[in-house]
């Protein structure tokens, strides 16, 4: 089964914090070019899942204080900001 949807990270250590906040879904650690990636496996309806990945998503750019990573959907690559911090 190949993966539907990865995650980029800066190193180990954060990767396999992203993959604690995956722990609901069929994901896997690789080593990239450039970092680490987190694939997720397409075990669900693919909106569901990119609506859980994004929610993870955003709960570990804060939490590592990252700007930013790329979410690569099938053939698409996008860019994903951490969010603002909410006041009040």
């Amino acid at each position: 089964m190949s993966a539907s949807l990865s995650i980029e990270a800066p190193d180990e250590r954060r990767a396999a914090k992203l993959l604690g906040e995956l722990v609901e879904f069929d994901a896997e650690l690789i080593p990239a070019e450039l970092g680490w990636e987190i694939a997720v496996m397409r075990d669900r309806d693919i909106d569901t899942l990119i609506a859980g990945v994004l929610e993870a998503v955003d709960r570990w750019l804060v939490a590592c204080d990252l700007p930013s990573t790329r979410i690569r959907i099938d053939d698409h690559t996008f860019l994903l900001h951490r969010p603002a911090v909410r006041l009040g």
